[in-house]
């Protein structure tokens, strides 16, 4: 009798047990609460880490998540879709997005984030776009939402200039667009975080004790950012997440493209023949010395030759492609930040070359009355140049890096200069695979 009361009384404790554990659990989730489980361990010199190189792998050899084994330094091309007529699959990255970024923490943080905005926390991380090109914004912008989520903070963007940010990307799981009522709230501006300083980085404590107003706008870190914050968070990826994987994710994590946007690209790959042909994306920078009363001494080639030599690479990476793909079915796309470099390619290679029409500006200086305008030829280019094929950049550019973001790499990109500087031709890694 007394074995049978005392199993009882055991396992009457330990429903208890488990009751209690499933009640702090709801009280976490309620009051606002991430475990820190999406947190990895890090050591105090971390942020100067440096990630290894990256395996390419094609689509059908990407490991599956359960077979933690295979899940180290691979790199995954995304999931592809048929479109009939076409010599190559046109590539999906949203949807290989959606396949590959399942991680906890995102789906932690989206309640979290709800649930501050939802009941007045104020605790809220706000990040403007007070000046850059696109490249330099999103960089940024990455980095203070991933510095948002290990502080336990509501992401909000305030980015009117040129034009609102919502007109082109809409919020996807967060309102990262909500409108903060800054009656009565604390105010800081620019709070510097210096990264060499933290003593224990895997501790979220730290990053929630750093921010204590109710609205910090534009916290700045020094140090080795960008890959810094992104190691926070585990990626429960199938494939190693480098720095440009994990940026991409978080891209699709906040960002869709409206509706507007995707009526105007769908009306322009049709346009341009997206849909019929191998695209060669190119970009050209030449520089902010382009547009008008903007920082004249930013020249990024020395002449026009030097362009001329860039675009003979174009013609090398076409070659490459009919090889590879017995096809004639190869145009160019030309996007640049000058109307004169465009014709002068059409001139000399022909009606390969294809572009879009509207005004170019750059985004934190446009000219009058082009504000919109120019915003959205930027992210038509941006992309366009995504749902290239393979993508050739002339000079650097952080713009160059902003695609190679929502493109997880550079896997199908090349560069032909180096620091303004010609180089050799290089073909894309996964042309040569």
């Amino acid at each position: 009798m007394s074995r049978s009361w005392t199993a009882l009384l055991t396992f009457l404790v330990f429903f208890m047990i488990l009751y209690i554990l499933a009640l702090n659990g709801f009280i976490a989730l309620k009051s606002g609460i991430i475990e820190n489980n999406y947190f990895l361990t890090l050591h105090k010199n971390s942020t100067k880490i440096s990630l290894p190189k990256p395996v390419y792998v094609t689509i059908e050899n990407v490991p599956e998540n359960e077979n933690k084994g295979l899940n180290e330094n691979v790199y995954s091309l995304m999931s592809t879709k048929r479109i009939e007529s076409r010599p190559r699959n046109a590539t999906d990255y949203e949807k290989g997005h959606t396949d590959l970024c399942k991680n906890s923490w995102q789906e932690d943080y989206t309640k979290l984030h709800q649930h501050l905005i939802e009941t007045d926390k104020n605790k809220f991380n706000i990040f403007s776009c007070s000046g850059g090109g696109w490249g330099n914004r999103l960089r940024d912008l990455l980095t203070a939402f991933h510095f948002a989520v290990v502080a336990k903070r509501a992401f909000i963007i305030y980015c009117d200039i040129p034009s609102p940010l919502d007109r082109f990307l809409a919020p996807r799981y967060i309102k990262w667009n909500y409108k903060v009522n800054e009656t009565q709230l604390t105010v800081r501006r620019r709070y510097q975080v210096k990264l060499n300083d933290i003593e224990n980085p895997s501790d979220p404590k730290i990053y929630e004790q750093m921010l204590n107003y109710s609205m910090e706008y534009d916290p700045g870190m020094i140090g080795n950012k960008y890959p810094f914050f992104a190691s926070l968070l585990k990626y429960d990826l199938p494939v190693w997440p480098n720095i440009p994987q994990m940026l991409g994710c978080s891209f699709y994590y906040l960002f869709k493209k409206s509706d507007m946007l995707q009526k105007r690209l769908e009306e322009w790959k049709e346009k341009l023949g997206f849909n019929q042909n191998i695209v060669i994306g190119i970009h050209i920078r030449q520089g902010d010395s382009v547009f008008l009363h903007h920082n004249s001494k930013d020249k990024k080639f020395k002449n026009s030759k030097d362009i001329d030599l860039g675009l003979d690479c174009a013609l090398q990476i076409q070659k490459e492609i009919k090889k590879k793909y017995k096809t004639d079915n190869i145009v160019w796309f030309l996007a640049a930040d000058s109307e004169k470099m465009k014709i002068r390619a059409k001139q000399k290679y022909g009606d390969k070359v294809r572009s879009i029409t509207g005004p170019i500006e750059h985004v934190a200086h446009p000219s009058k009355g082009n504000e919109d305008a120019g915003h959205l030829s930027m992210f038509l280019d941006f992309f366009l140049l995504q749902n290239s094929d393979y993508r050739l950049y002339l000079g650097g550019s952080t713009f160059d890096n902003a695609i190679d973001f929502i493109t997880l790499g550079s896997q199908n990109a090349a560069r032909c200069f180096s620091h303004g500087t010609p180089s050799h031709c290089v073909i894309p890694p996964s042309l040569k695979a």
